[in-house]
C-alpha cells in the first residue's frame, strides 16, 4: 500500500467536523483510482455522473457496477432520505445498463453496501474505521470484494474466505440477491420439488439434527452454483460476463457434456437458479467473482474451506458435520496408500472430496513417474478413485475437487479421452437392505415419497421408479439408458409411452423381462413429469443406485479411507433409529447389554462399508471418535468380530490405532484413526496406539506446513 492511499485512508476515517462534503467525496476518487484495486477500463471511476432520466440528477461517484453516495456524517440525522436517493440512483443505473447494480453510502468513516431488490434498499454489509487506527487492509479488501476487479487471485484458504467467505460483502449480496430469487419462487413446482428432495437426502444423513430451513437451501444454492462456475474455471472456460457461456450453460454442464467430461456438473437439486426470472442474471454476477481466481493453482482441498466459511460453525457441528482438515487426510492416504497405480479406493462418506483429493494427486504423480500417457493416466484414475455422499451440496462440492485434483494441463491433454468423474449421491449405508430399496434380490426400487431414504417404500406404490438388478453391472450403460428414459420422459406431446420408451429399450439391448419392468417405470416418470415434478429423477436414480453398484462383490474396492459421519443415536429419526438396532445388532455392535443411545452412527457406518464394498484382504483407515479406542460401548466394534448371529463371516484385523488427542484437528471433540483390513481371522485393536502431537495455528494446513510441528509414536 502506498504511503498517499495510507494519507487519504487516515483522512476519510478522522471524520473531521469541518471536513466539506466535497472534499470527502474528493478522497474517495482519489482512493479508488491510486490505490491497487484493479480497475480496468471497464470499471472507469467518475465523479458527478449524469443520470439519463431527464433530470439533473448526478451520481458522486461510480466505479463500474458501484453507485457511491457521499455524505458529511451518517451519523447525523436520519438515513432514510439518503437512502431513498441511493435507491433511485441504484435503479435508474440498472434500467439504464442492465445487470446487477449496487449501492454504497459513506461519509469516508462510516461504508454502508446495499442491495436493491423491488426498489427497496437492503444494507447487507457494513465497515467502520476506527479514526485513530484505520485498519486500511480490511477498506480495501471490502471495496475490491463488492467491485470484483482484482485477477489472478491465489485460490488459497485466507483469499476463500475474505473475498468469497460468509464476513465478506460479496457474499452478502449474493445470499441478498438469491434470497430475493428464491422467495418470490418458492411455490413455484420444481423448486418446490427440489427443496424437498434436497431435504429428504438431509434428513437421511443427519437425523432431527437437521431442520429444513431456507436460509440454509438458499446458501446450500449459493455453494454449488459457485462450485459449478468454479468446475468451468478449472478447466479454463472463462465465466466472467465477458466470456462465451450462458448461465444455464454453466448450470447445466453442456459444456462438460460436449468436452465429453461427465459427472461433473448437471442438472440437479439447485439449478432452479436460471429457470427463474432474474436467475440468469444472479449467475453472471457470481462468475464475475469467480473468475477472478487463478484455479489453475490448486494445492489442496479449498471448496471445503469455502463451505466451512459460508455455513456457521454452530449449524455445522449441530449436524455432525467434521470435515477433516488437509494435513491428516493427506497423512491417512500415505500411510494407506502403498502401491497407488494397483490400488482401488473409495471414500463412501467423501464430503468436500479432501481424501479423494490427496488420492487422485498421488495416483497421478505415481502415473507421471511409471511414464504412462497423460491421458491413459487421467482415465485410469477414474476407475481407481471413487467417493460417495449422501449430502447433495458435498457430492458437488467434492466433483469439483476432484476436477482440480486432476488439474488443468491433464484435462486439457490432446490425448484424454471421454472421462466420467466418481463421485456420487448415495446412501452408502444401504439402510434398506431388507427391502427392495438397494436390497432385493432382482430389483431395485428408488421410493419418490416419504421424508427420508431410511424410510422405504412410498405413499403408492405407483410413485416408485423400480429397475432390474440385472442391467446394474455395466455402470455407464446403466447411467445413459436412464438419462435416456428421464430424457424421453419430458415428452409432453401425447404420445404413448411405448413409443418413446421401446426405442431407448432397443438402443440398449435390454432383454424382454428387464424391458417389462422398465416400461413401468418410464411411465412412472412421465406421470411425476406432467405433475410438475421434473427431469430430477433421472439425476436422482443414477446416483442413489451407485452404492448397490459398488457393492457388487467384482466391483468392491481394495482400501477404503474417509471421515464417516458422527450422528449421534439420540439425533437419529425415529425410523432411522429403528433401521440402526436392526442392523447394529447384528453386527456385535449393541454387546455388553449397553443400548443404542451410548453410540453413533459412525461405528455402524465402517462395519457396512467394510462389509459392503471392501474385498477380502483390503485395507482401510478411518477418522473417528475418540471414545471408539477407548470406551466400553464400541468393546464390540474393537474386538473386529462383526457379523454375530448373522451366519455371515465378516471379520478385521486392526493394526494400530492413531490417537490425535492432541493433535489440531477442528474437530469440537478427541478423535483417532482406526486402522485394518478385512481378513479370515479377526484381530482386536492394539492396547497400543500411536500418539500425534502439534499445535498450529490453524487446524486445515497442508502437511508440508504440518510436517516439521507434529511427531509421533508409540504409547501404551
Amino acid at each position: 500500500m502506498t504511503s498517499s492511499t495510507e494519507a487519504i485512508i487516515r483522512r476519510l476515517a478522522s471524520r473531521q467536523p469541518m471536513r466539506p462534503e466535497a472534499t470527502t467525496q474528493a478522497d474517495i476518487y482519489m482512493l479508488l483510482t491510486a490505490a491497487a484495486l484493479g480497475l480496468d477500463t471497464d470499471d472507469v471511476v467518475t465523479m458527478e455522473s449524469q443520470l439519463a432520466d431527464g433530470t439533473r440528477r448526478r451520481i458522486d461517484i461510480e466505479a463500474g457496477h458501484v453507485v457511491i453516495e457521499v455524505k458529511k456524517d451518517l451519523r447525523v440525522g436520519d438515513l432514510t432520505d439518503a437512502e431513498k436517493q441511493l435507491a433511485g440512483y441504484v435503479a435508474q443505473r440498472t434500467k439504464e445498463l442492465g445487470g446487477r447494480y449496487v449501492g454504497i453510502l459513506t461519509d469516508g468513516t462510516a461504508w454502508r453496501l446495499y442491495h436493491l431488490a423491488d426498489d427497496q434498499l437492503t444494507c447487507v454489509s457494513e465497515l467502520e474505521l476506527s479514526p485513530r487506527d484505520p485498519d486500511k487492509d480490511a477498506l480495501l479488501v471490502w471495496l475490491e470484494s463488492i467491485m470484483a476487479t482484482r485477477e489472478q487471485i491465489r485460490p488459497v484458504p485466507a483469499e476463500i474466505k475474505q473475498r468469497l467467505g460468509s464476513t465478506s460483502p460479496a457474499h452478502q449480496l449474493d445470499y441478498a440477491a438469491l434470497a430475493v430469487l428464491y422467495r418470490d419462487n418458492r411455490n413455484h413446482p420444481e423448486v418446490k420439488l427440489k427443496r424437498e428432495l434436497w431435504a429428504k437426502l438431509l434428513r437421511t444423513a443427519f437425523g432431527t439434527g437437521f431442520v429444513d430451513d431456507e436460509t440454509l437451501f438458499i446458501n446450500h444454492t449459493l455453494l454449488v452454483v459457485t462450485a459449478e462456475l468454479v468446475a468451468h474455471a478449472a478447466i479454463g472456460w472463462d465465466v466472467s460476463p465477458h466470456g462465451p457461456l450462458t448461465p444455464a450453460q454453466m448450470t447445466s454442464g453442456s459444456e462438460f457434456a460436449d468436452a465429453q467430461i461427465h459427472g461433473v456438473v448437471e442438472a440437479d437439486f439447485f439449478d432452479w437458479v436460471v429457470e427463474v426470472a432474474g436467475g440468469e442474471q444472479f449467475v453472471t454476477e457470481l462468475g464475475r467473482r469467480i473468475a477472478r481466481f487463478d484455479w489453475s493453482k490448486v494445492e489442496h482441498d479449498v471448496l471445503k474451506v469455502l463451505y466451512e466459511s459460508v455455513i456457521p460453525q454452530a449449524e455445522r457441528e449441530g449436524l455432525g458435520e467434521y470435515y477433516t482438515p488437509d494435513w491428516l487426510a493427506d497423512r491417512i492416504v500415505d500411510d494407506r496408500v502403498r502401491d497407488p497405480l494397483a490400488t482401488r479406493l473409495a471414500d463412501p462418506s467423501c464430503g468436500s472430496g479432501t481424501f479423494v483429493f490427496h488420492a487422485v494427486r498421488r495416483y497421478l504423480d505415481a502415473a507421471e513417474a511409471n511414464g504412462t500417457p497423460t491421458g491413459k493416466a487421467v482415465l485410469d484414475v477414474t476407475r481407481y478413485v471413487v467417493g460417495m455422499d449422501v449430502h447433495p451440496v458435498a457430492v458437488t462440492l467434492a466433483r469439483v475437487t476432484y476436477l482440480l485434483a486432476i488439474g488443468i494441463e491433464r484435462i486439457n491433454s490432446e490425448d484424454r479421452g471421454p472421462l466420467t468423474i466418481p463421485i456420487y449421491l448415495g446412501d452408502s449405508v444401504q439402510w434398506e437392505q431388507n427391502r427392495d430399496l438397494f436390497g432385493g434380490t432382482d430389483r431395485v426400487t428408488i421410493t419418490t415419497a416419504g421424508n427420508e431414504l431410511v424410510e422405504g417404500g412410498g405413499v403408492l406404490f405407483g410413485d416408485d421408479l423400480v429397475f432390474p438388478r440385472s442391467i446394474l453391472g455395466d455402470a455407464q450403460r446403466f447411467d445413459q439408458l436412464v438419462s435416456a428414459m428421464a430424457d424421453n420422459a419430458l415428452d409432453l406431446s401425447g404420445k404413448k409411452d411405448s413409443t418413446l420408451i421401446d426405442p431407448v429399450l432397443r438402443r440398449f439391448a435390454v432383454t424382454a423381462e428387464e424391458a417389462k419392468i422398465l416400461r413401468t417405470t418410464f411411465s412412472t416418470m412421465r406421470a411425476l413429469h406432467r405433475s410438475g415434478r421434473n427431469h430430477i429423477w433421472g439425476y436422482y436414480v443414477r446416483n442413489l443406485i451407485r452404492p448397490l453398484w459398488l457393492s457388487e462383490p467384482g466391483n468392491r474396492v481394495d482400501l477404503l479411507v474417509g471421515n464417516p459421519p458422527w450422528l449421534r443415536y439420540s439425533k437419529m429419526t425415529e425410523a432411522m433409529q429403528t433401521r440402526y438396532k436392526t442392523l447394529a445388532k447384528t453386527r456385535n455392535l449393541l454387546n455388553k447389554g449397553l443400548g443404542a443411545s451410548a453410540r453413533d452412527l459412525s461405528t455402524l457406518f465402517v462395519v457396512r462399508a467394510v462389509e459392503l464394498y471392501l474385498r477380502d484382504g483390503g485395507q482401510f483407515g478411518f477418522v473417528m471418535p475418540h471414545g471408539t479406542i477407548t470406551r466400553r460401548p464400541h468393546s464390540g466394534f474393537r474386538s473386529g468380530k462383526w457379523a454375530a448371529g448373522t451366519g455371515d463371516h465378516l471379520t478385521v484385523a486392526f493394526e494400530q490405532s492413531w490417537d490425535l488427542a492432541e493433535a489440531a484437528t477442528g474437530f469440537p471433540m478427541v478423535s483417532c484413526v482406526i486402522r485394518g483390513r478385512r481378513a479370515e481371522v479377526a484381530t482386536a485393536v492394539p492396547l497400543q496406539t500411536v500418539k500425534w502431537s502439534n499445535r498450529l495455528s490453524s487446524a486445515d494446513l497442508p502437511w508440508s506446513e504440518v510436517a516439521e510441528r507434529t511427531t509421533s509414536g508409540h504409547l501404551r
